[in-house]
């Protein structure tokens, strides 16, 4: 698959290698807690960012809240639609079932849980057991 991504005035195609390398860019970035190439990532790139990474099937926003890396996970939730690609997905699972939501109240990373509640996750979208973090979570705030 052939995107293109626009560097100031530089027209640049990205073939399939090129895409896979942003992707894990932004996955790494956003376990590391690396602001500023993420924001750049996920700003300029044309690519999935709901794509999955490694085998625990974790995207970009589920390590972010699981991180506790709210910058990032801000700039996620606020990204767009990009070009036939959909905006960030608040309700994919990891392979274990949980949510980027649920990992982020069992994390106790409450500005996280915050800001997936406020742009819509949903708190019912798990099983009993993995809504624990998030009872939790609105039993303290």
């Amino acid at each position: 698959m052939l995107l293109k991504l626009k560097f100031h005035r530089i027209v640049h195609i990205l073939d399939a290698e090129e895409l896979e390398g942003l992707i894990t860019r932004l996955w790494r970035c956003c376990a590391t807690g690396d602001v500023i190439p993420a924001k750049k990532v996920i700003r300029v790139a044309e690519a999935d960012v709901n794509r999955r990474v490694g085998t625990k099937g974790k995207n970009a926003l589920f390590v972010a809240a699981e991180k506790g890396h709210q910058e990032i996970l801000s700039e996620l939730l606020n990204r767009p639609k990009v070009s036939g690609f959909p905006a960030v997905e608040l309700e994919l699972a990891d392979r274990y079932g949980r949510s980027a939501l649920n990992v982020a109240a069992l994390r106790g990373n409450h500005k996280c849980v915050a800001s997936l509640l406020e742009k819509g996750a949903q708190v019912d979208s798990q099983g009993e057991m993995l809504n624990y973090g998030i009872v939790i979570y609105l039993s303290e705030a």
